[in-house]
């Protein structure tokens, strides 16, 4: 997704939030006026911006600019995080669909990647899917279609909209699921797949324990970074998916790695 080069494109607020993360995220930087100009709008409203971006913890606040937050990941809200690398995700959510055969119970964890997944898989011709998933947007999603849906109860984690705790954790418990698909807020190569939750650490590790094919879906910016809570080796992964955007070295450590890696066209 490419941020424009002129103010000719009028942008919502929570649109103009998420280019200017991924405009940040792709510069490592930005001066507050240069912001102002690429979007043609006024420096207080960018400030405004950048307040609500250092809010979520993914910049850093400089004199008249702005700065990645580097090294430590951080969850950021879910409506920044739906729309961000949105064409990544969609790549990698089509090569993770042709994994999904029918007869399929699958289990889908609160990630944004694998909401995309989920649009997916509506429109397959498939018999005799289940879905499993304590990710609000994923279930109404699956709802609007003929898909067995179990939605996992318990407490509302609303920055995810998603449901996490104790009752959440034991209605998952009882599921046996052939394949499950989950994201996360870092991959590491040595620490493993990474999140900032440890509320949703817990579910990932019950879906990918109970399960006999796991997928991890990661858009490559989350490659070689770290969040602050370990959820499981790469290692455990019967693939890790990204997409072609992942850098060549980045690829090659991978590579020569046993970590089998899978680059969504």
């Amino acid at each position: 997704m490419n941020v424009p080069e002129s103010a000719d494109v009028a942008f919502l607020p929570k649109e103009r939030l998420v280019r200017i993360f991924e405009m940040i995220e792709r510069q490592g930087s930005a001066r507050v006026s240069d912001l102002a100009r690429q979007f043609g709008t006024s420096l207080m409203t960018i400030r405004r911006d950048l307040t609500e971006l250092e809010q979520k913890g993914v910049v850093v606040r400089t004199r008249g600019g702005v700065m990645l937050r580097k090294g430590i990941l951080e969850d950021y809200e879910v409506d920044v995080r739906r729309r961000t690398h949105l064409e990544q995700k969609q790549a990698i959510a089509r090569t993770a669909a042709g994994l999904i055969k029918s007869g399929d119970t699958i289990a889908l964890d609160a990630s944004t990647t694998v909401v995309e997944l989920a649009r997916l898989l509506v429109q397959l011709p498939l018999t005799d899917v289940t879905v499993v998933t304590n990710n609000f947007m994923v279930a109404n999603v699956i709802a609007t279609s003929s898909i067995d849906l179990f939605f996992v109860g318990g407490r509302l984690r609303r920055e995810a909209l998603s449901t996490v705790g104790s009752q959440a954790q034991t209605m998952l418990a009882q599921w046996a699921c052939a394949k499950t698909f989950v994201s996360g807020t870092g991959v590491d190569l040595e620490v493993g797949l990474m999140d900032s939750n440890p509320d949703e650490v817990g579910m990932k590790q019950l879906m990918l324990r109970n399960s006999v094919h796991r997928y991890l879906l990661a858009d490559s910016s989350k490659l070689m970074r770290r969040a602050v809570m370990r959820v499981c080796p790469l290692t455990d992964f019967d693939a890790v998916i990204t997409d072609a955007g992942i850098d060549a070295a980045v690829r090659g450590i991978f590579e020569s790695s046993d970590i089998p890696l899978t680059v969504a066209d």
